[in-house]
């Protein structure tokens, strides 16, 4: 196992704990509670397009058909945002997608990242954008990728 799938497990089991007022029972390892309902991620089943249901309260759940695995979740001020890795295969493991979720609706970026799997990205929020930063492949330098309202744009340092 890479230290880099070793983070995704351990970011993801520190995020169920500390989801407060949710119970093991209420959510799966896959499913994320955001302000605006819970986004609920499955691997893909061959559907091109994600499924939308609402739970019995009304807030929307996302059937996500990717393979995505959620491993952070930031606050903006008109939504939330959850960074998912975005399986590409052994020969790319770090790449990223970001799921906007808004009340009904959810949005998701194009797929980014560096490649590089050995070590863990820095994820920063500032205002309504989020900026990723991660290593090159090879460990020489770094690239930034900058989210905001529904682009990521790259930066190499």
């Amino acid at each position: 196992m890479t230290p880099f799938k070793l983070i995704i497990i351990i970011t993801v089991a520190i995020m169920m704990i500390a989801c407060d007022s949710v119970s093991e029972a209420e959510l799966s390892k896959n499913q994320i509670r955001t302000r605006f309902g819970i986004v609920d991620f499955l691997e893909s089943d061959g559907r091109s397009d994600p499924v939308e249901s609402y739970n019995d309260d009304g807030l929307p759940i996302q059937y996500l058909t990717e393979y995505s695995y959620p491993i952070a979740t930031y606050e903006l001020k008109n939504s939330d945002v959850i960074i998912a890795t975005y399986y590409l295969g052994n020969s790319c493991p770090g790449n990223f997608k970001i799921y906007e979720v808004k009340e009904r609706k959810i949005s998701e970026s194009e797929h980014f990242g560096t490649c590089y799997d050995d070590s863990e990205p820095k994820f920063v929020v500032d205002g309504d954008k989020v900026i990723v930063t991660m290593l090159n492949l090879g460990g020489k330098g770094t690239t930034s990728y900058e989210y905001i309202n529904g682009t990521i744009s790259k930066k190499k340092m």
